[in-house]
């Protein structure tokens, strides 16, 4: 679908040209650079809903060769792209209608096996609760979506005003941008900038500027900025974020109901598949044909308490803040334990818990939820143990399955030399933003700001505005790079977090116990008696637990002489400060905010 997506915009689209104030004034330009900003979000549509996407990108073509205009090329390629997305869409569709159709039929039947998965009450709300990290998605993307139309809107405005009582002169180009983006020319003894957003001038050459003495705004009459290129983030976003929205609320929908009311039992065979990061669905009767394929199989891994099942695995990333749990049945043996599984990655800690499935290969298992390809599934073992997909079934990359080499100890072993080169890259750049990364993005502001006051002097509004929004993060990341756990201080214990501080006084720390690679920190509350705990875990990606030392024992020891030689200091009058790496954000904000004025 991509591929074919690549093809349409390749054929079709004209060559990019000069544009016009006429060009872009015509309501057609703006209709038809409206489809082709949906055709280009089409590429993550269809990763998130393929056949709305198809469907989409159909109904985009078709729209463009109906309305033809100077931005779209022979309407023929169009019209024909669109037939073909369409025949896809289509028969996606009905695909899909047959598959749902035949499970309900099935359902009903007096020879189907219904099962409902019996997994514990805290796997079950893991499983159903809603997803912080897409949810947060799919709002940032309509963010993104409403911030571009409303940019698309006050740029066709202003150019319209500026042209509505501005003047047209010939005059010659005095100098050309570093970049090459704009020219100097001189009219009437002001001095203008006039950009060039699709052409080139040369020192010397003649061309037809319109100007506004007023504004001090000019520009090329044949080659005028374009507002419509801000559909392309404000036509995707909405688009995206939408339909996400749309597929988080059905996902959760499902696996409500595959949860409570089960489905059809089917027998199958799986096979394990480390490169899929799942297993491989083959019928039983049939190994060699492959038919979906079953990802991140969660399973129960607690033992008797609700209070250890983790948060939304999507909800944390490499470089997590410390968690807070209720730890007042748990012992310090079992608080260990604990920090080891919630630190543990999502793919060593599925592969952890489910070690039964590493070793399916053509393995009898019951299947339950094959409505539908997008459907989410449970599986069932010869043991009676349920594995549920986190997500939805997948297509599989190969349909004949590919069993792993016993003798290999590790993925890792299977490296390429590209993999092994990209790795190393990726870990020299993160050892230097680790080291630098307390100072050098403070120091770096007065250099940041210049080079963005040069580079704003003669980019678009919708560059200016992409560059200020990707400052502030830059400067939190390189900053968190740095980021510490734990700042002991002699009055309090400072808990670093992604964008807040907790500061907690020594008198509510009661005791530190650590091992080799954990370290935890008993806390009394303020209002409950069950008490909190702070789990921290020393990993090869994560943070140093303090600026000086990684060792979790010689941390806690470190701790331990700050407990007791500060149980009487005085409280801080705070509890909650912005974090550095935050601070750092705002600042490169602001620097660009103020570059972007100058």
């Amino acid at each position: 679908m991509v591929t074919l997506l690549i093809a349409i915009l390749v054929a079709a689209t004209v060559d990019g040209g000069h544009v016009t104030a006429a060009m872009v004034e015509d309501p057609r330009y703006t209709w038809t650079s409206t489809l082709q900003s949906a055709l280009l979000a089409c590429f993550a549509l269809v990763f998130v809903s393929p056949g709305l996407g198809t469907a989409v990108a159909a109904v985009a073509c078709w729209g463009v060769a109906a309305v033809p205009a100077a931005n779209t090329g022979a309407p023929g390629i169009w019209a024909a792209a669109g037939g073909v997305l369409l025949a896809l869409a289509i028969a996606d569709g009905v695909t899909r209608a047959r598959q749902r159709a035949v499970g309900r039929v099935w359902r009903m039947s007096s020879e189907a096996v219904v099962l409902v998965p019996d997994v514990p009450e805290p796997l079950r709300e893991h499983l159903s609760r809603p997803r912080l990290t897409r949810l947060a998605g799919a709002s940032a993307c309509l963010v993104v979506g409403v911030a571009g139309c409303a940019l698309c809107v006050h740029d066709a405005a202003a150019a319209e005003t500026f042209r509505s009582d501005s003047l047209v002169a010939t005059t010659t180009v005095g100098a050309v941008a570093a970049i090459g983006s704009g020219v100097t020319v001189t009219i009437d003894d002001a001095t203008y900038v006039v950009p060039l957003p699709s052409s080139n001038a040369e020192v010397g050459q003649r061309i037809e500027v319109r100007y506004q003495p007023r504004t001090h705004r000019a520009e090329a009459t044949a080659d005028v900025f374009d507002p419509t290129y801000a559909l392309i983030p404000g036509v995707g976003g909405l688009l995206v974020g939408a339909v996400w929205l749309v597929a988080v609320r059905r996902r959760r929908r499902e696996m409500v109901a595959l949860l409570s009311a089960g489905g059809p039992a089917f027998q199958v065979r799986a096979t394990w598949a480390p490169r899929s990061r799942g297993v491989l669905l083959a019928p039983y009767d049939d190994v060699t044909r492959t038919f979906a394929v079953a990802p991140r199989l969660t399973t129960w891994w607690g033992s008797a308490t609700d209070e250890e099942w983790p948060d939304d695995s999507d909800d944390q990333g490499p470089l997590d803040e410390p968690r807070t749990v209720t730890v007042a049945t748990l012992s310090d043996a079992e608080l260990l334990a604990m920090a080891q599984s919630l630190a543990a990655s999502d793919d060593d800690r599925q592969s952890t818990e489910s070690a039964g499935m590493t070793g399916w290969h053509q393995t009898p298992v019951v299947i339950v939820g094959l409505d539908h390809d997008a459907a989410p599934a449970a599986l069932r073992d010869a043991d009676g143990q349920w594995y549920i997909t986190d997500t939805t079934l997948l297509q599989p990359r190969w349909r004949r399955p590919r069993r792993a080499a016993t003798t290999r100890s590790s993925p890792a072993d299977d490296r390429s030399m590209w993999r092994t080169f990209s790795d190393y890259r990726v870990s020299l750049v993160i050892r230097l933003a680790r080291r630098t990364g307390r100072w050098l993005p403070w120091a770096a502001l007065p250099l940041v700001g210049w080079l963005l006051t040069r580079m704003f002097d003669y980019d678009s509004s919708v560059r200016v505005v992409s560059t200020v929004l990707a400052m502030p993060v830059a400067g939190w990341t390189w900053s968190m790079a740095a980021q510490t756990h734990l700042d002991v201080r002699p009055r309090w214990l400072r808990l670093r977090g992604r964008f807040l501080d907790e500061l907690v006084t020594w008198s509510r720390v009661t005791s530190v116990v650590s091992d080799d690679s954990s370290l935890v920190i008993r806390l009394d509350t303020d209002n409950d008696a069950d008490g909190d705990a702070i789990l921290l875990t020393v990993r090869a990606d994560s943070l140093r637990l303090t600026r000086h030392s990684s060792e979790p024992r010689e941390v806690a020891a470190l701790v331990e002489k700050a407990r007791v030689a500060g149980t009487s200091a005085v409280p801080p009058r705070v509890r909650r400060l912005p974090s550095v790496p935050l601070l750092s954000g705002v600042c490169w904000l602001a620097v660009a905010i103020v570059a972007a004025q100058l």
